[in-house]
């Protein structure tokens, strides 16, 4: 199915036909009528009720398979953009890095008895006085023991080092993302079109019903550019509300959207579903007419880029300095905030179009080909 840009569509003629010219009514007789020139192809569509009647002239073929080409060669130099790397911070190793550079910290001390003296003297029944004089006598008997009693005291020795941090992490306040919005007015959209051609060289009406049937993915799709990893426990995950509103620019129809968005690491987030759309249209071909009919829906999917800053905290492993969380240990927030970043394509639907061309056939044309011919041309 080749897409074109709705904005350089509109520009472009959808039909090519000779010389031709046409009439409407509607139901209550207002009239009009038109006659085109050379290359042109004259529209007219008959209003329902008292709406008014359509008559129109529009350019030739040639011009509209050249411009096709051109939105061909345009999109996929202008539109197909490189798909960005997700950029992934681990907070552990960020914030243990930081803990590191830090002066050490006493976190306690080591402690031992040293003996510092001794006093010693005797003890039991055998242990006698030394007298006075030259007299020699024993100074100990048999049961005489000298006992020592040392004297102690405890000498610590500092101990320092350096904190670590330890999952999970958290967020102590609200996560705000804040949206950069795009340039609404340049924002492309695809077109889902059929064409149909009829070509009636009989001499009789021909009915059919014309029918239109697309499957295209809408919803919204989250790419992450830049995520942090929290190692966190299941089901711990981080997460923010980002929310925004537009108005659409053609149709003047206004969209908005809120999302959950986890700024952890992980695989893009899609709620995307496959709508089948489908129109049927029942059509009259007059004879010896050629009758164009186009119908199609017009896509948009407009890029939100999202992106904020997150702080986080945490426990500290245990240590002999009393500190329990990692704030404590980095009190500047500044060295526990992380940024995150993505991009929430976000598609809608504008309703179908259509388009009704009639031209005349003369018998020249008709001269030798099928009394009702069909083609159809999808894009």
């Amino acid at each position: 199915m080749k897409k074109c840009l709705v904005t350089v569509l509109c520009l472009l003629p959808f039909l090519a036909f000779a010389d031709s010219s046409c009439s409407a009514t509607n139901e209550i007789g207002a009239y009009c009528s038109i006659s085109c020139s050379t290359g042109e192809a004259a529209y007219c569509k008959n209003g329902l009720g008292a709406s008014s009647p359509t008559c129109e002239c529009e350019a030739n073929s040639e011009e509209f398979n050249k411009v096709k080409k051109l939105l061909k060669s345009i999109k996929s130099k202008s539109l197909v953009a490189a798909p960005e790397q997700l950029e992934v911070i681990d907070v552990l190793s960020a914030v243990n890095a930081k803990l590191a550079a830090l002066p050490p910290v006493r976190q306690g001390e080591s402690c031992v008895q040293v003996e510092v003296s001794r006093q010693c003297h005797d003890v039991g029944a055998g242990c006698y006085a030394i007298p006075p004089g030259p007299i020699v006598q024993p100074m100990r008997g048999s049961s005489c023991n000298i006992v020592c009693n040392a004297t102690y005291e405890t000498r610590c020795t500092p101990i320092t080092g350096r904190f670590s941090a330890t999952p999970p992490f958290y967020s102590p306040k609200p996560i705000i993302a804040t949206i950069v919005e795009p340039n609404w007015q340049s924002i492309p959209s695809s077109v889902m079109g059929l064409r149909e051609e009829y070509i009636n060289c009989g001499s009789l009406k021909q009915s059919i019903s014309f029918r239109h049937q697309e499957a295209t993915r809408v919803g919204y799709r989250i790419t992450k550019t830049k995520a942090i990893r929290t190692q966190n426990a299941v089901n711990l995950n981080i997460s923010t509300k980002v929310g925004f509103s537009f108005g659409e620019v053609s149709g003047g129809m206004s969209t908005s959207m809120s999302r959950d968005v986890t700024i952890t690491d992980g695989n893009e987030e899609s709620e995307e579903t496959t709508r089948t759309l489908d129109e049927t249209i029942p059509l009259d071909i007059p004879p010896m007419k050629r009758v164009v009919f186009d119908h199609f829906w017009i896509k948009r999917e407009a890029p939100i880029r999202y992106m904020g800053m997150v702080t986080v905290d945490g426990p500290l492993a245990a240590n002999g300095a009393s500190r329990r969380l990692l704030s404590e240990a980095l009190p500047e927030a500044e060295d526990r905030t992380f940024p995150f970043e993505g991009l929430i394509a976000m598609s809608s639907l504008t309703n179908g179009q259509s388009r009704f061309m009639e031209t005349p056939l003369t018998p020249e044309i008709c001269d030798g080909k099928p009394t009702f011919t069909k083609l159809s041309n999808p894009y």
